[in-house]
């Protein structure tokens, strides 16, 4: 602790501070000089801390190209999916259409065989 609070008074004594102030000198200008140093030392800190933390940027950079590269390969799975899809649909919209055109179909022979039935009948009695 003795050798932080040596330091804090050399600090003071940089800016003018020699148990008082200099005649010549404000407390405005002591305080704005000595806030003005206390952010240098507060950037100072970050940029160490960024520089710190460089190489974690450069992980989560990597990890954002693996990302868009996954994407992209996804994107074309999911094209070719999609148009397998719309053949898919437009086969079933083809054997739908059918099995109605054969519903229909049956139905009419259906009405043919009684109508024909119904023929024979008349025909047998005469």
């Amino acid at each position: 602790m003795e050798g932080r609070g040596a330091d804090f008074n050399e600090l003071l004594t940089e800016f003018g501070w020699e148990g008082k102030l200099d005649e010549r000198q404000k407390i405005e200008t002591f305080e704005s000089d000595i806030r003005r140093e206390i952010g240098r030392a507060q950037a100072t800190g970050w940029l160490g801390h960024i520089e710190q933390q460089e190489y974690r940027v450069q992980d989560l950079a990597r990890a954002f190209d693996k990302a868009i590269t996954e994407c992209e390969e996804m994107d074309g799975l999911l094209t070719l999916y999609s148009h397998e899809l719309d053949t898919l649909h437009e086969d079933i919209e083809y054997i739908e259409a059918q099995s109605q055109g054969l519903q229909v179909q049956t139905a009419n022979q259906k009405l043919l065989q009684g109508e024909l039935e119904g023929l024979l009948t008349t025909l047998s009695i005469s």
